[in-house]
């Protein structure tokens, strides 16, 4: 009987993949944080360790700042409303403070006390599927693009959130020492509440468009955007996506052929979305000037 039972399951799990009816997950691992913060300092390569070690298809990460035990941290005081509005929402009473899929939290407040919940969520089926639009060229602002994909009927809990973040920053350290800190909330599309939404399922498309504006102290190649769905009555997240600005991957100085005028020239990849694909040893071909190099 339980063998005939798993046949079954088996048999409507493979019915609603091929029908395209449901997606696979990427992880959101969002974490609170203050520049004073001692024992966030323990926290810092655990951090860089999950960032290296899954991609952007596997797990996706907002960096939030609290007011204590420092004010005066500078991402805090860039967006009190929505840092705070974020912090309240989960009750975050001290930290650091992870917080795993929008559940999953623990009061040893390490990352690796609970990243393995949600390590195995990654590419488990979800009704939801964010796909971004192209990257912006470089401007002024950041307009995003994000089509959110619904395969299963949607309330009015249900909610929606673009995130602005940086990708790095090297800041003057705190009483912690920390100086490096990675995809820190700059701005969120639809405050800290998200944009609600509602779908009667059958692979529906929602699009939503914002125009984030770039904050002092950054620059249009250091950013990215976390999209996210949360159950706003629950806290669950349902599915998140990332996309950053193209990386620079080869560049240098060269000669003009003919002119002697120096030039300089980079090699572009353009960033779909894996943000910790390996580039080492990929083979390049170029021609510059009537001169051509691989």
């Amino acid at each position: 009987m339980k063998f005939a039972r798993t046949l079954l399951i088996l048999a409507l799990l493979l019915t609603l993949v091929s029908s395209g009816q449901a997606f696979e997950k990427t992880v959101l691992v969002e974490y609170f944080t203050n520049v004073n913060c001692g024992p966030c300092a323990g926290q810092h390569d655990p951090i860089e360790n999950m960032l290296n070690n899954y991609t952007r298809d596997e797990i996706t990460y907002i960096c939030y700042h609290t007011s204590w035990p420092s004010s005066q941290d500078g991402y805090y005081v860039g967006n009190i409303s929505e840092n705070s509005g974020r912090w309240n929402y989960y009750g975050v009473g001290y930290v650091p403070w992870f917080q795993v899929e929008g559940m999953f939290d623990d009061i040893n407040a390490t990352l690796a006390a609970v990243l393995p919940s949600g390590i195995a969520r990654i590419g488990e089926y979800t009704p939801y599927q964010i796909e971004f639009g192209a990257w912006p060229e470089a401007g002024a602002t950041v307009p995003i693009t994000a089509t959110l994909t619904c395969a299963e009927p949607a309330f009015v809990n249900m909610r929606f959130n673009m995130v602005l973040i940086d990708r790095s920053m090297v800041v003057p350290p705190g009483s912690n020492g920390v100086d490096d800190y990675k995809y820190n909330m700059l701005d969120m599309a639809y405050t800290a509440a998200g944009q609600t939404f509602t779908t009667t399922g059958g692979n529906e498309e929602l699009v939503f468009e914002y125009t984030f504006n770039i904050p002092a102290n950054n620059s249009f190649g250091n950013l990215a955007v976390v999209a996210f769905v949360q159950d706003y009555a629950t806290s669950e997240i349902y599915q998140s996506a990332f996309i950053s600005s193209p990386e620079v991957i080869i560049q240098g100085n060269v000669q003009h052929a003919i002119t002697e005028d120096p030039m300089w020239f980079a090699v572009v990849q353009l960033n779909g979305g894996d943000d910790g694909q390996a580039l080492t040893d990929q083979d390049g071909y170029f021609s510059i000037g009537g001169l051509d190099e691989s």
